[in-house]
């Protein structure tokens, strides 16, 4: 954002797609970095992408492109199979208003031990 709103009262011309990509390689570059340190911290053979950001193929390429050079077998399920965790509480919540229980307030405050009211 700062570079964008700099680079605009400069007068520069902004490449939108040019500074999309840039922030893209950052994360990957990090997300990447960290579950190659994570494996050989823990003595893994092979890393696991999983979850909406592994539907990614930038990150899914380069985390099989760094991995094998490391000696690491990358997994990932097929793009249709990498959900979003977002849309499965969205989900749980809209059918727990329709069955009219209360939900939480702005206030709650991430716990990740917080019940979701499933009782087994």
């Amino acid at each position: 954002v700062n570079y964008v709103h700099n680079a605009r009262q400069r007068g520069e011309e902004i490449v939108a797609a040019d500074v999309c990509a840039s922030v893209q390689k950052a994360a990957v570059d990090m997300l990447v970095d960290a579950a190659i340190a994570a494996a050989k911290k823990s003595g893994r053979d092979k890393i696991a992408l999983a979850g909406g950001v592994a539907s990614n193929s930038y990150l899914r390429s380069e985390l099989l492109r760094r991995g094998e050079s490391e000696g690491f077998t990358v997994l990932y399920p097929p793009p249709v199979l990498c959900t979003d965790n977002a849309v499965m509480i969205a989900a749980r919540a809209y059918f727990a208003m329709r069955a009219g229980r209360d939900l939480a307030g702005l206030d709650l405050s991430a716990a990740p031990s917080l019940s979701a009211g499933v009782k087994r």
